[in-house]
């Protein structure tokens, strides 16, 4: 059904919508925390992430953007620091957002999100091959309010992932404990068509990210 789903907005709508020229690209960094769910343990699972995000802007409103970054995973057990598992992973992900402006400077946002996130163990101490993949998916809705220079976005998220690490000698399903976080996201416009974006989340998940975005 997903992929139906990608089918149709790829081969029917972006033919027809999309506007020439890309409407913005991002740098970006954070940290991200949340706890998982490894078969029946629950692990801290801290992330530290970096990457490119490019985004299109179709003619009914529609924007499409792609996303790919590096990601420093931790996975730790809360009862015993000492036992902690250290990952590189490489991440893609695809999203569309449509803005719904309500007024000159109040808009609601929602966005979804699918992302691909494949990795090994990192470090010399590692005397087993351990690969880790998932895919993780969210909702994101929100409402911007825009206030001269600045923008601020309280939003909720629901998200999810699915996957498993895998050893020669044992596999490992993952999931997530907390599904659903609450956030707020801060523009800085330093010119007309930058800015620089920082968003926090809590609940859930406890992340924080600082981006720096150019549009187009």
């Amino acid at each position: 059904m997903l992929f139906r789903f990608f089918f149709f907005i790829w081969v029917f709508l972006i033919p027809h919508a999309v506007s020439a020229g890309w409407t913005g690209i991002a740098a970006f960094v954070g940290q991200h925390k949340s706890d998982w769910l490894v078969s029946t343990t629950k692990l801290n699972a801290d992330s530290r992430i970096y990457g490119l995000q490019i985004e299109e802007r179709t003619l009914i409103g529609l924007r499409i953007g792609a996303r790919a970054s590096q990601n420093s995973l931790t996975l730790e057990n809360p009862l015993d620091l000492t036992q902690f598992e250290k990952y590189n992973v490489q991440s893609l992900s695809f999203y569309l957002r449509w803005p719904f402006p309500m007024t000159d400077s109040l808009t609601l946002y929602n966005q979804f999100n699918y992302q691909f996130n494949l990795g090994n163990q990192s470090g010399v101490d590692n005397t087993t091959d351990t690969d880790i993949d998932w895919i993780e998916t969210s909702i994101n809705i929100g409402i911007s309010l825009r206030l001269g220079p600045v923008s601020i976005r309280p939003f909720a998220v629901y998200r999810s992932i699915n996957g498993e690490i895998s050893s020669p000698t044992v596999v490992r399903k993952i999931d997530l404990k907390d599904n659903q976080s609450t956030g707020v996201l801060l523009d800085i416009h330093v010119e007309p068509t930058a800015y620089v974006r920082l968003e926090a989340t809590t609940s859930g998940s406890d992340s924080l990210m600082l981006s720096f975005v150019r549009e187009y």
